[in-house]
């Protein structure tokens, strides 16, 4: 099984700038025309580095521990 440790993460968003709001509100006294946008177009780059480190079979005191069901740990 492949570890990957470092993970690079690149996101666009409204890339067909789409994320364009029009209202017309009409009254008997006037007639008004909104446009808006939202968050334009944008770009977003992640990087996630993993620390945990896990070979083998987990010991404390020289004893082998077993992971339970909810995540904790019990000795054999």
């Amino acid at each position: 099984m492949e570890r990957k440790n470092l993970v690079l993460t690149f996101n666009v968003y409204d890339v067909l700038k789409q994320n364009n709001f029009i209202q017309q509100s009409v009254t008997p006294q006037a007639t008004t025309n909104t446009i808006s946008n939202a968050l334009s177009r944008y770009f977003m780059v992640g990087l996630r580095l993993n620390l945990q480190k896990w070979s083998g079979t987990p010991q404390r005191g020289g004893r082998n521990m077993q992971r339970r069901g909810d995540g904790s740990f019990i000795y054999n």
